[in-house]
């Protein structure tokens, strides 16, 4: 006969394997303000300063042909097939913070100096560039 804690602790890896395969968020929130830029993970949420941030040099990527950005490795953070959060190892061989769902349009937000680039997933990435610049610099951006 089985013991009940055995059971119920083979439940509980079980029930935790599931939600780790099939978490799916989708992009995080976030709030911006002329300030700062605060993206809202469960994990790893980060707050960035709008002066530690290269507002001009904001880009959209595109992972399927920008081999540069493409995630290689994860150093510290979460991965399933559906989401990942956290620091990463791209392409290009530098380390970066990453907020991506299914995606595979992110936009990048280049640091000043020697901060850490942050690509991150968002419904609209055209306006969400606009909505920073403006927020920013007080400038759109046309593609």
């Amino acid at each position: 006969m089985i013991s009940i804690v055995p059971a119920a602790a083979i439940g509980l890896v079980v029930v935790v394997l599931v939600f780790a395969l099939v978490y799916s968020p989708g992009s995080p929130r976030y709030t911006l303000t002329r300030d700062k830029l605060t993206i809202h993970d469960r994990f790893y949420p980060v707050t960035l300063r709008a002066d530690e941030v290269d507002a001009g040099r904001i880009q959209i990527v595109d992972l399927a042909t920008d081999n540069q950005w493409r995630p290689t490795a994860r150093t510290n953070g979460f991965s399933n097939f559906h989401y990942h959060a956290g620091w990463y190892r791209v392409g290009g061989g530098q380390k970066i913070r990453l907020y991506r769902a299914d995606s595979k349009r992110l936009v990048l937000l280049p640091p000043r100096g020697t901060g850490v680039p942050v690509l991150y997933e968002v419904p609209e990435p055209e306006r969400f560039v606009a909505d920073v610049r403006r927020a920013w610099t007080g400038d759109s951006w046309n593609s």
